[in-house]
């Protein structure tokens, strides 16, 4: 069992843990793989293995891994950050190395706008 001590310094909690075993089992189907969170124009805002995101046209961004992926069987899901019509989104072009992403308005029209998403699997 583990042994826990713990202090609160400048409004900081601080937890020791002694004796603690960590067994790292998750398996790649499980883990979120990838994410970004991206600017109108394609400027990454914040990210975890995205090598580059490619504005081509409106609404179509492809994104490109830093670290590829082991196969295409990976999920996507990605949304838009900000108020306005509801969008729809949607991957396609899905490869090792990256895929890309539309962003359609309630009339299906390709639009600009920031958006974030979620890699899982492909490990």
């Amino acid at each position: 069992m583990p042994g826990l001590s713990g202090k609160i310094e400048n409004g900081k909690q601080t937890i020791i843990v002694k004796n603690l075993e960590v067994k790292n089992d998750a398996k790649g189907v499980n883990l979120c793989t990838s994410f970004g969170r991206i600017n109108t124009d394609g400027t990454i805002l914040g990210n975890y293995n995205i090598a580059s995101v490619n504005h081509t046209s409106t609404g179509i961004y492809d994104i490109t891994f830093t670290t590829p992926m082991n196969n295409t069987n990976y999920s996507v899901v990605a949304m838009c950050n900000g108020s306005g019509d509801m969008v729809t989104t949607c991957g396609y072009n899905m490869t090792t190395t990256g895929y890309t992403i539309e962003l359609m308005d309630s009339n299906n029209q390709l639009i600009d706008k920031p958006f974030s998403f979620q890699v899982f699997g492909g490990l």
